[in-house]
């Protein structure tokens, strides 16, 4: 099925309607948008894309440094695995609820699900600092979890909905490129908020809860905007609504029959591990080493004062102390700031990558970027080596690479009618990647090594990264088979005068072909007059 008053109902359409210039096809930044759509819609969702991403990172990055000042019945040795069950905690409950969202926004609304899930995530933001036992922060995060999860959900579909697909991949890039800036906000920003505040003499304790207060302050007025600045009527198709729930539900699992869809879910698994490990295990790998090491901080006269529970550290004259707490999120926010602003510069260009080589084999590129930068972190002594801004840029090269890549794959072969379905399961899958990558990668970081959670992503990314080779070369020989599962050509629909979709199916031809017939047909008319009319 297509939508109605969809560009993409037909070739023929997005040409003339590019010709002449309507309003559902303008260009925003180099992608063209579908009929109905206005770059107010895009703009909102761009920003929203870019405080997902700065909320997920920050909760993420901080998590590290929640336990003592806050929840102190967690040991020091105990940390990993501490964060890789809030993490898994929260994927579980993610499980339930990915496809659920995806399913509710195909009847009510995409925005319906967007806002109320940034609403859930400011309420579960404003009250982390006020746990003082594990079980009460799991319960917190878990209010977060369930708004997180209607925004994760809520990318592909909204991008799929609001983009035609020959634009995917720079509508993609441009996503990637707000979701690395939000990023670089979580960890430059929102996360340094604390470290300011206690360095000018707050505790601990203050620093951090109104870091968090302010994070959800800008997730509740998102939230919001996201009700008056997205698109208002459902994205479904004239022939499909009012199709039963159950259908929908299997959506997404139905479409692992197109081989394209699984192998953009497996990438979605690892790029979602690819956004994880890095912010929540380098902020607990710098606090765990500066706790057991602080004589890598002394440089010149410095010297170590332990001030009650805290251990503060002056500067290279001895004059000037500051805390090992703030000392640890200023490293960790240097090594995820040169991550993510690696992950920020490339965005565009893996987003031209996608329109311009094959996406299987830009997905194969971007994936090995991901993994010799995780599996080169295990050979980094601490966190403190040079080389770990080396491994940070590979990371961050893949990271953004792998998430644009898998997205734009499962926006452009997803059927229209199961998009929120496919939207859904492509994040239930990313949740599998996080159970994977935070509970064993934690458990390995407390009883193996602190770079082990590195060590399990690069595992995961080299798979990916098979996949998508085997995937490029297996359809590079039989192209006739990728077209099968191309819906956007192959198997779309046509459009009667009146507005109803027929049933004949339109012949596969590209938008070049389509220019060419329509300037044959214009220079019919020029030469032949009634001719060309008759014709017509």
């Amino acid at each position: 099925g297509v939508g109605v008053g969809d560009s993409e109902v037909t070739i023929e359409g997005r040409v003339r309607a590019r010709k002449r210039g309507r309003v559902g096809c303008m260009l925003a930044c180099g992608a063209q948008l579908r009929e109905g759509i206005k770059l107010g819609n895009l703009y909102a969702f761009y920003f929203a894309c870019f405080v997902t991403i700065s909320t997920f990172v920050f909760l993420n990055a901080s998590q590290a440094f929640v336990f003592g000042p806050f929840v102190k019945d967690v040991n020091e040795s105990d940390w990993g695995t501490a964060s890789g069950q809030l993490s898994l905690y929260d994927e579980i409950l993610s499980v339930f609820v990915l496809a659920l969202w995806g399913i509710i926004s195909d009847k009510a609304g995409r925005k319906l699900v967007y806002g109320l899930g940034f609403l859930l995530m400011a309420a579960g933001l404003a009250l982390y600092p006020q746990a003082r036992a594990f079980w009460v922060l799991v319960l917190f995060r878990l209010v977060f979890a369930v708004g997180g999860a209607a925004g994760a959900s809520m990318l592909t579909a909204v991008l799929g909905d609001f983009v035609i697909p020959s634009h995917l991949g720079k509508a993609s890039g441009i996503m990637g490129l707000m979701s690395g800036l939000g990023a670089l906000m979580g960890v430059f920003v929102q996360l340094r908020i604390s470290e300011w505040l206690i360095s000018a003499g707050m505790t601990d304790e203050m620093g951090l809860s109104i870091s968090y207060y302010i994070s959800a302050g800008l997730a509740g007025v998102t939230g919001v905007l996201l009700f008056f600045g997205l698109h208002s009527r459902r994205m479904v198709t004239k022939d499909t609504d009012g199709v039963g729930l159950a259908r929908t539900v299997g959506g997404g699992l139905t479409e692992m029959k197109n081989p394209i869809i699984t192998l953009a879910y497996l990438a979605g698994l690892s790029a979602r591990g690819l956004s994880l490990v890095p912010s929540t295990f380098i902020s607990l790998w710098v606090r765990r080493y500066y706790t057991l090491h602080p004589e890598v901080l002394l440089v010149g006269n410095a010297t170590l004062l332990q001030n009650g529970t805290s251990l503060l550290v002056s500067n290279k004259y001895g004059e000037e102390f500051e805390s090992i707490e703030a000392l640890a999120i200023r490293r960790a926010a240097v090594i995820s700031g040169i991550l993510q602003t690696v992950a920020v510069a490339a965005a565009p260009f893996v987003g031209l990558l996608l329109d311009k080589m094959n996406r299987l084999l830009s997905l194969f590129l971007v994936s090995l970027c991901g993994a010799c930068g995780c599996l080169s972190v295990y050979f980094v002594a601490n966190p403190q080596h040079a080389l770990i801004f080396v491994s940070a840029t590979f990371i961050g090269i893949g990271q953004i690479g792998v998430i644009i890549a898998s997205q734009s794959l499962a926006a452009e072969y997803a059927r229209p009618d199961v998009r929120g379905a496919v939207s859904g399961m492509f994040s239930l899958w990313g949740g599998v990647g996080v159970l994977i990558s935070s509970s064993l990668g934690g458990f390995l970081f407390d009883i193996w090594s602190e770079r082990a959670p590195f060590f399990l992503l690069g595992f995961l990314n080299v798979i990916t990264t098979l996949l998508a080779l085997a995937f490029f070369i297996y359809f590079k020989k039989n192209p006739k088979k990728l077209d099968r599962y191309h819906h956007t050509t192959s198997q779309l629909k046509s459009v009667n005068t009146d507005g109803s979709i027929a049933n004949r199916p339109v012949p596969l031809r590209s938008e070049k072909d389509v220019e060419m017939e329509e300037r044959g047909r214009q220079g019919g008319e020029g030469e032949g007059g009634g001719r060309a009319s008759d014709e017509k």
